[in-house]
């Protein structure tokens, strides 16, 4: 029996001895005991759930530099800022359109007027023309021209018209333009070489044989041209150039010649409007009553209104001799210096019928 308890309790002894053997060596290795329960606090699904540092990775998401993209975006107005700085010049460059015409080397004459030498010019009769902008380009016209629309241009061209208001009338739209070419009267004269019920521009074109040279409107440009040989019936009071109401016109560097003492070379007269701001500067001037006149509407013809206001007479020659009472009668206060017979003497000015009220005519 002492033997058996002996032997039992030096198995008990060993066994305790490698159980504290085995729990010493898991703890040094890490490793559980196989027989032991899984603890609750296991590190099993920890190690999964706890991965907020993989679900903070807010900091790749919040990325704010990509978003505050405003530094890429702002200095597009430093792009923008520019443009007016690029449009503002485009008014110093339109400005120039609304000055007056500069005046030319010389007064026109055969040599510088009419249809260029060498145009080749193709038949044509009586045209009416109702489409804007068109353009008559080296046509030699029986016949007359209405113009019923804006902007038409008529160059280098000879027209021959029989009869009628004028050779070119407008009776609707504005903008006219002749240049370069010839306006005569045939057979039966033409009232008119141009009538136009709105501004419109002549250069450097050849007008003869009709009863007037040409009614200049309100806005209109009159430069270059020769304008002579009117057709003479008894009782005609002709003149070349001759404005009855408007503003804003100029007169400059025509030849305007007239063959006999009625009426004017220029008649400008208030009969049916107001006229002001007129220039008429370095034309030739010859023959009528006067070579020129700038006078109030005849109240007893009908006339509506006072004297022209801001004509400017510049610079002009009138041909000694060519006239019946005069050579400058100029009514109101406008300006008149310069002014010369084609012999050298200064011309001489009045500003009433028949030479009376002289006005001064100096150069400056």
């Amino acid at each position: 029996m002492r033997t058996t308890r002996s032997t039992r309790s030096s198995r008990s002894t060993l066994m305790a001895l490698a159980l504290a053997a085995g729990l010493a060596g898991a703890a040094c290795t890490g490793a559980q005991d196989p027989l032991a329960p899984v603890p609750s606090s296991m590190p099993v699904s920890p190690t999964s759930t706890e991965a907020p540092t993989t679900t903070e990775a807010p900091t790749t998401t919040v990325a704010p530099t990509t978003t505050d993209a405003p530094t890429t975006t702002e200095p597009a107005p430093t792009t923008t800022e520019p443009g007016p700085t690029t449009t503002e010049p485009a008014p110093t460059t339109t400005a120039p359109q609304v000055e007056e015409p500069s005046a030319p080397a010389a007064v026109a004459d055969d040599s510088t007027t009419g249809v260029p030498a060498g145009t080749a010019l193709a038949p044509s009769g009586s045209l009416t023309i109702s489409e804007a902008g068109t353009v008559l380009d080296g046509l030699d016209i029986e016949g007359c021209v209405t113009v019923l629309a804006d902007n038409v241009v008529i160059i280098r061209s000879r027209i021959t018209c029989s009869g009628g208001e004028a050779v070119v009338s407008q009776s609707s739209g504005s903008g006219l333009r002749i240049e370069d070419s010839e306006l005569r009267g045939g057979a039966t004269r033409a009232n008119a070489g141009v009538w136009s019920s709105g501004p419109y521009t002549l250069l450097r074109s050849d007008i003869s044989n009709v009863r007037d040279g040409a009614f200049v409107t309100g806005g209109s440009v009159i430069e270059g041209n020769w304008i002579h040989d009117l057709s003479q019936s008894s009782g005609d009071h002709n003149d070349l150039l001759q404005m009855v109401g408007g503003n804003g016109v100029v007169i400059r560097g025509n030849r305007l010649e007239h063959v006999r003492d009625q009426t004017a070379a220029i008649m400008i007269k208030s009969d049916l409007a107001p006229i002001d701001d007129v220039l008429i500067e370095g034309n030739l001037l010859a023959g009528g009553s006067y070579s020129l006149y700038v006078m109030a509407g005849n109240a007893a013809f009908g006339g509506c209104c006072g004297a022209p206001t801001n004509v400017r007479v510049v610079g002009n020659t009138i041909k000694a001799g060519s006239y019946l009472y005069g050579q400058l009668m100029v009514m109101g206060s406008n300006t008149v210096s310069c002014n010369h017979l084609d012999t050298g003497e200064p011309a001489t000015v009045v500003d009433s019928d028949k030479g009376t009220n002289p006005k001064q005519n100096s150069c400056p």
